[in-house]
């Protein structure tokens, strides 16, 4: 059973290997003229805005991007932030971004396993995990990771999101997307977050408006504060 869902009929999928991200955005913009899914971009906005909002001096910043696919959320982060880390499983992806963005010395991608990553890492005072955990087998192990990437509480603070299985845009008994292993409900998601973090708190993609357990918009962002040992 998946660590974020309860429901012992719901049906995960296998983990899929890495998703070809540069072939997805190609068919996106021919198809609507975007490069980045609006809710996406949207949340990373408002990330960025809370950059600004929790301290005016935000040039100061380090952020971590984890799960950066091709890199479009690390740069709007970039640009209020002083640096950006952004990391993903898949090398082709990093190598896009590698090249798309080689002209900034305010971000750097590699390409790295968050699920088995010995090496020890640097505190960011920003962690953005959007869009990734409902790609991973074992999410504890990703959790596991971002902990390691955050300080104490005021250090640090951290914006994860996935699909919430309570909208009826989702299917209630297995994944609607085929690459997600599992997508649970927001009370599932909190229930998980608050045994890894003091704090977890439950926002609308527009990082403004706050929902609660009950609540069927999807996708759920979550703010994370204080890693719990």
């Amino acid at each position: 059973m998946n660590a974020l869902i309860k429901d012992e009929a719901y049906q995960t999928n296998p983990e899929a290997d890495a998703i070809d991200m540069v072939a997805r955005l190609s068919d996106r913009f021919h198809n609507t003229g975007l490069v980045m899914p609006a809710t996406q971009r949207t949340i990373y906005e408002g990330i960025a805005k809370k950059i600004v909002v929790n301290d005016k001096a935000s040039a100061k910043k380090t952020v971590a991007d984890v799960g950066c696919g091709l890199g479009i959320g690390s740069y709007i982060l970039s640009n209020e932030a002083r640096f950006v880390w952004g990391v993903d499983k898949s090398a082709e992806n990093v190598s896009f971004a590698q090249q798309m963005y080689a002209g900034s010395l305010k971000m750097r991608f590699d390409a790295l396993d968050i699920n088995d990553f010995p090496r020890e890492v640097a505190k960011f005072s920003v962690v953005a995990c959007v869009e990734v955990l409902e790609h991973i087998a074992d999410p504890e192990k990703a959790i596991a990771f971002l902990k390691r990437l955050m300080g104490p509480l005021g250090s640090s603070v951290g914006w994860v999101t996935l699909p919430n299985r309570n909208s009826p845009l989702l299917q209630k008994d297995k994944p609607r997307n085929p690459f997600h292993v599992a997508e649970p409900t927001a009370s599932e998601l909190y229930d998980f977050l608050t045994k890894h973090f003091k704090y977890v708190v439950l926002y609308a993609p527009d990082l403004e408006t706050l929902v609660d357990l009950d609540t069927d918009v999807t996708p759920v962002v979550c703010k994370i504060e204080e890693p719990l040992p």
